[in-house]
């Protein structure tokens, strides 16, 4: 996670919504601590995805 300064609300949804894509309704319905594990696990998935294609590209350019 980003090393930010969260004060209020707003830097939550911030975070949260715009930065790790989760969904607006998520976001407001579900406990925090839900939206936290939905926004790790996203930022995990990219993170594998990411390599995987780095991988891929680099037995691709061989």
């Amino acid at each position: 996670m980003p090393d930010i300064q969260i004060e209020d609300i707003e830097d939550l949804y911030s975070l949260y919504v715009f930065i790790f894509g989760v969904n607006e309704d998520d976001f407001w319905h579900l406990p925090l601590s839900s939206v936290h594990e939905i926004a790790m696990n996203k930022s995990a998935f990219e993170q594998w995805k990411l390599s995987e294609e780095e991988r891929r590209s680099k037995q691709n350019g061989k």
